[in-house]
């Protein structure tokens, strides 16, 4: 075992190459290559983020590959770097060639003290929940989140949350992901750059007029309704927060004995659209 020979040089190279370089682009379906990295890992002065002569790291050549085993085993280290890959391009990359399933264990073990999960993409100025939100996502949004992923981050072009693109996104499984998102405590009157909440912007994409997601009008409208539920939750505590002596109904989470200037001077969130 390495650990038992500490004059072992684990880091050395052959070519600009070391052991755990060769062992990462051998790795792809080879059990043997995978248990020489973990082996390799488990040293203690073994280091993750070496180059290569082409400047590659095991964890970028990993990513290339789209060797997600190996990726996962990487980025899950102690001493792996903030910038070991781009998780941004690899998500959109696993997505365009429907890989999810093999990526969200690179998520799912990844070693968030070192690499940031809300790492934005200076192209897009998307973060990853961004992504997963807009392209239907499923599963990566719940795993994103459980790892720490903002609900609440903006894009840097159009302010938009990770709410807004889940409630537009036109794939299919956007209901899911709003109602993960709304749970997770995603703020479903926050207003993006076209001052439009997550609902407004819904009604602006898809309406009668525009038409619907091919064959997902009726997931449109149960979309719009859970914004519906997330705004009128959102008016109901406005209220009995600014007015606690009022007799508020907690049961229905609908007013009972509002006064009508109470009524008045509420914002009627679920009715604030900004004309599409």
């Amino acid at each position: 075992m390495l650990s038992e020979h500490s004059d072992v040089d684990v880091n050395e190279k052959d070519e600009g190459w070391t052991a755990l370089t060769f062992a990462t682009s051998m790795s792809n379906g080879n059990p043997e290559a995978i248990k020489a990295m973990e082996l390799l890992l488990q040293h203690d002065k073994i280091d993750p983020n070496i180059k290569n002569e082409s400047g590659h790291t095991p964890s970028c050549i990993a990513a290339s590959h789209r060797n997600y085993e190996a990726l996962s085993i990487l980025l899950a280290h102690d001493k792996i770097a903030s910038d070991a890959v781009s998780l941004y391009k690899l998500l959109d990359r696993a997505i365009d060639k429907n890989e999810l399933d093999d990526l969200e264990k690179v998520f799912v073990n990844l070693n968030c003290k070192k690499i940031d999960i809300n790492v934005v993409n200076h192209e897009t100025g998307y973060t990853l929940l961004h992504l997963a939100s807009a392209r239907g996502c499923k599963s990566l949004v719940k795993t994103l989140i459980n790892k720490g992923a903002d609900v609440g981050a903006v894009d840097h072009r159009n302010s938009n949350t990770a709410l807004h693109f889940a409630a537009t996104c036109p794939l299919g499984g956007f209901l899911s992901n709003v109602e993960t998102l709304v749970k997770a405590g995603a703020d479903p009157v926050a207003k993006n750059a076209a001052n439009r909440t997550p609902k407004q912007r819904l009604d602006f994409n898809y309406n009668d007029d525009r038409g619907y997601p091919s064959g997902k009008k009726e997931e449109t409208m149960q979309v719009k309704r859970a914004l519906e539920d997330g705004e009128n939750k959102l008016d109901f505590y406005a209220r009995l927060f600014s007015n606690p002596s009022a007799n508020i109904n907690t049961q229905s989470n609908t007013p009972a004995n509002v006064s009508n200037t109470t009524r008045s001077t509420s914002p009627n969130l679920s009715n604030s659209r900004s004309g599409g």
